[in-house]
Order: structure tokens, then C-alpha cells, then sequence
């Protein structure tokens, strides 16, 4: 993925209208994920997708799809459908799906019985010398109209589990701009600058930023309260250990969804625990008076802005941490 952001190729989302079984090339020359890419979804109905569009074409709309596919789809396969995006070409939102129909059941529910009771009618007129009436036929259900706006973060995170990565927008997209020109590593390749600094036996600094995807307390063997945060950029993530007093110091910053700008020194030290042991000591400071890092123009400007008094550095919706690292005692 982070290859293609960088040669400005779009991985796209599944997509009924257009996804193969497997990854494919579009005529916009963008990769458009696989159906059969997609989580807990059968290849029987990946194949019944791709041989209907072939032999009927383009599907106009999701009740024109849920008629055509030649195989019963319950209510999980519409679901995978739904939150991969292979639905969105269709021109409703995701959270439509799930809202209260005419019935007040779930659309999605109204959806799969309608498509049912549609294939059971075909069934019956094929068989009937005289058809049925118009008047007995199964009707459409109503899609529910939608206000409001969509949780976009909960939609990405169920994006996720359904194809194993993001698609549509990444939940960093936003602060592409400080993460270009402020980090100076990413979590891929963090493993690479702690090795350098195994090499070498010199400090190494880095800065990175990333989303936090998970924050689970532990004991150490020796019995002592830790945590390890996990930490998601564009390229992977990376986890980082927080013991004793740091872990209840930075509890609050690591909240699932929070975006964090991190500055870490490595250095090796020896430790009760370990020969080697790469220094994670840190010290937070939460910016006062923070403004939208968007309206500074390059980082001279805001070099020139800041407070020489102070080190602060910039991180997201207002999380705002600088983790300084040195050694342990």
C-alpha cells in the first residue's frame, strides 16, 4: 500500500460493478481489490457475482443486483459486502443499510427477505401455465432516507476487518501534512533504526506518527504493572512498552483512535531485566495554546512561531505528546 500512495497509485475498493475474483487493473490503471479478497465471503458467490456481470452486464442498483445473483445471499454476505464498499458504487451510504426500514427492521434485513421472496416468485411464475398477478408480485423495499453524518471511523475500522486494510480513506488521511513533513521515519522501519543503533551503539533519533490500534496492560516477569500500546501508520505498525510510573503518566494519550506524533531517542542501556535494553523513558507535555498545524504553511514558519522557551511539538486532535527518551534507572 505505502508503494503504491507513493507512485500515486489508487488501490481501490471491491467493487460488484468492476472487482474480479483477485486484485485487477482498471482502465484508469488504479488496482481494484478482489471479491474474493474478502473476508468470511464465499467463493461460490464471488464466481455467481463475476459470471452474472459478465453475461448481463453492469448491475444498475442493489435490488438489481440482489435479483440477478443466481445464489442465496443471507444477511452476513450482503454484510462483508457492505463493509468492504463493494456496495458504494451504488450511490447510498453504508449506515443506510443498517437503518430502520418501512417494517422497522434493519434495510438490510428487508433486503434479503425481499430477495427471496423475488427468486421464489420467478420460480413459481416458471412453473405456472398462467404467471402470477402483478398484485401478489414482491415489492421493493423502501430505502430508508439518511441524515445525519456517518461515523467515518467506526465505517474504516469495520472497512478493515472485511479486507484487511484501509481503503477508501485511511483515518490518517487528515493529517497527511504533518506527517510528511514533521516524521522522519515510519513504524515499518523502526525496527530497522533500532538495529542501527545495535550497530553502531549510538542514540538514534526518529519521529513518527500514527494512530493507536490497541493499549493492553500486562506484568513483566518479575511481577511489575506494564503496557504495550500499539501504534498504526500508513506502513504498519509498531508496538511500544510502558512501565511503571510512564504508563500511568500516558494512560490517557493512548486511547484506541487517538493520533499521536512521537519523537524517540533509542539508546542501550544495561537493565536489571535485560543485558540490552532500548530506553524508552519519556516525559508528555500537553501543547497550551495549540493552533491548526494546517494554516502553517512550512515547518521554518512554524519554527519561527514557536516559543523558544518551550519544546513543543504538534500531534493530533488535541492528544498532544512529546516522548523524551534517556536512560533508566
Amino acid at each position: 500500500m505505502d508503494d503504491c500512495r507513493k507512485g500515486r497509485i489508487k488501490v481501490l475498493n471491491p467493487d460488484v460493478n468492476e472487482s474480479d475474483s483477485h486484485f485487477s487493473v482498471n482502465r484508469e490503471g488504479n488496482i481494484r481489490f478482489g471479491l474474493g479478497g474478502i473476508k468470511s465471503f464465499g467463493a461460490n458467490i464471488v464466481d455467481a457475482i463475476v459470471s452474472e456481470r459478465n453475461a448481463n452486464g453492469p448491475y444498475k442498483d442493489v435490488f438489481d443486483f440482489m435479483e440477478r445473483i443466481p445464489v442465496t445471499m443471507g444477511r452476513k454476505a450482503v454484510e462483508c459486502l457492505v463493509y468492504a464498499g463493494a456496495f458504494d458504487s451504488f450511490g447510498l451510504k453504508r449506515s443506510q443499510y443498517f437503518m430502520p426500514g418501512k417494517s422497522g427492521e434493519p434495510f438490510i434485513d428487508e433486503l434479503v427477505r425481499y430477495a427471496d421472496l423475488y427468486k421464489q416468485d420467478k420460480e413459481s411464475e416458471a412453473v405456472s401455465l398462467f404467471g402470477d398477478s402483478e398484485e401478489f408480485k414482491p415489492v421493493r423495499p423502501e430505502i430508508p432516507s439518511f441524515t445525519g453524518e456517518e461515523d467515518e471511523m467506526a465505517l474504516l475500522q469495520q472497512e478493515k476487518e472485511f479486507v484487511g486494510m484501509y481503503l477508501s480513506s485511511h483515518p490518517l488521511d487528515k493529517y497527511s501534512f504533518e506527517i510528511e513533513n514533521f516524521t522522519s521515519c515510519q513504524m515499518a522501519s523502526l525496527s530497522e533504526a533500532v538495529a542501527e543503533c545495535d550497530a553502531t551503539d549510538k542514540p538514534r533519533k526518529v519521529a513518527l506518527a500514527g494512530l493507536v490500534t490497541s493499549y493492553k496492560a500486562k506484568t513483566t516477569r518479575t511481577g511489575r504493572p506494564m503496557a504495550v500500546a500499539t501504534i498504526e501508520d500508513f506502513s504498519g505498525s509498531a508496538e511500544f512498552p510502558l512501565f511503571g510510573k510512564d504508563m500511568e503518566n500516558y494512560m490517557s494519550f493512548m486511547q484506541e483512535k487517538t493520533a499521536l506524533y512521537i519523537d524517540i531517542e533509542y539508546d542501550i542501556a544495561a537493565s536489571f531485566e535485560t543485558v540490552h535494553h532500548h530506553v524508552f523513558r519519556r516525559s508528555v507535555k500537553v501543547v497550551e495554546n495549540s493552533r491548526v498545524l494546517e494554516e502553517i504553511a512550512s515547518l521554518d514558519m512554524l519554527k519561527e512561531d514557536l516559543p523558544r522557551d518551550k519544546e513543543i511539538v504538534f500531534a493530533v486532535d488535541l492528544a498532544l505528546a512529546w516522548f523524551a527518551c534517556g536512560h533508566r534507572h
